[in-house]
């Protein structure tokens, strides 16, 4: 799937749960740099209802600083 506003191959890997796969949506220095970025702040993932489970060993980072409070 391609279109003029959006030039990338978009391959569905499955429907449901959506998972997609995007050919060249990055270049390398773009990885490069998130990976730079995201390593030293990767943390334990925190479960559904907050905290961590001792069952879980999934790591995850939040890339994009989140809005204060008060929406400004």
């Amino acid at each position: 799937m391609t279109s003029d506003c959006f030039p990338h191959q978009v391959h569905v890997l499955r429907e449901s749960p959506p998972v997609y796969l995007v050919d060249d949506f990055v270049d390398e220095s773009e990885c490069e740099y998130m990976l730079d970025y995201t390593m030293p702040r990767m943390g334990r993932s925190v479960v559904g209802g907050g905290g961590f489970s001792n069952w879980r060993r999934s790591y995850s980072v939040n890339m994009v600083q989140p809005m204060p409070s008060n929406g400004l």
